[in-house]
């Protein structure tokens, strides 16, 4: 389950965010950057409430910087950009809060996730897909709920994470972000889950059928078990093969053959031809012969 997890990235963007947390704290009302920020109810990530958009503050996927993400008030993304210093990131965060952003527009290929009115939203442009080779890699959640785990659709995931951080005061104990993507979360009612965004796995490839072997009946006997012959089809058509035969004819000398009829029914029907090694190739005779002789 974790072999590709980076823990020491996650334990980088661990140790940023609590770092983070304390100026918050610490930094009310001294007019040094981090003043009249806040934190989230459940993940208790940096926010900042301007006059024209929010902010706040994660980590980059490495764990190694800030990330500071501007939204509007409806959730939408606006702007990101990461700063090595919590200074900086609190400085610029407090700029992008008054600053005028051109929402983007949705893709036309792409469908849009749902927008949670006043709530930072974690949305499906926030390092959900990758692009490779012109060719979007399919994503899903690792979902792991007190040691079991299961894999979730992208859609169902995120929508636990928005649940989670905006409507958590009733259900969740607490909420951190492992990553731009992943996150942990505490349910007061016991639940332990861990939310890992992954590369969905490659569906298993389906083995052919072995072909199936068909028969159909040649002659009824009275005195034992009835006759019966192999089916083998060409150029769409199905007939019914003996087994091959030796002629040992005076005239002719000694040499095999094989009886075959159209079959219709499961039962052989029309008259009796022959195939012989010397068929013509391209004819029915031939590629019947062929076909027993493999």
């Amino acid at each position: 389950m974790f072999e590709d997890f980076n823990f020491e990235a996650a334990a980088h963007s661990v140790a940023l965010l609590d770092k983070a947390r304390r100026a918050v704290e610490k930094r009310r009302y001294t007019d040094r950057p981090g003043d009249g920020w806040t934190l989230t109810d459940c993940a208790a990530l940096p926010q900042y409430t301007g006059v024209k958009n929010k902010v706040m503050i994660s980590t980059t996927a490495d764990g190694e910087k800030y990330e500071v993400i501007a939204y509007t008030y409806a959730g939408r993304q606006l702007h990101s950009a990461t700063y090595k210093t919590l200074d900086a990131a609190f400085r610029n965060g407090v700029k992008f809060a008054d600053q005028r952003f051109e929402v983007p527009a949705p893709k036309a290929e792409e469908p849009k996730e749902p927008i949670v009115e006043a709530a930072p939203v974690v949305e499906e442009s926030v390092g959900v897909v990758e692009e490779a080779a012109g060719e979007r890699a399919v994503k899903v959640y690792e979902r792991t709920e007190n040691g079991v785990t299961n894999i979730v659709e992208r859609r169902e995931g995120l929508a636990e994470i928005n649940r989670a951080m905006m409507e958590g005061k009733r259900d969740v104990r607490t909420m951190w972000s492992i990553s731009r993507t992943d996150y942990a979360i505490e349910y007061k009612d016991g639940r332990s889950v861990r939310l890992f965004l992954v590369d969905a796995p490659e569906p298993a490839e389906e083995e052919p059928a072995a072909p199936v072997e068909r028969t159909a009946l040649i002659q009824r006997r009275a005195d034992g078990p009835d006759l019966m012959g192999r089916v083998v089809t060409v150029k769409g058509k199905d007939y019914v093969v003996e087994q091959p035969r030796e002629d040992a004819s005076e005239d002719q000398g000694a040499w095999e053959y094989v009886d075959y009829w159209s079959e219709r029914a499961g039962m052989r029907f029309g008259a009796t031809r022959t195939a012989r090694p010397t068929a013509k190739p391209g004819t029915v005779a031939r590629a019947i012969w062929d076909a027993v002789n493999e």
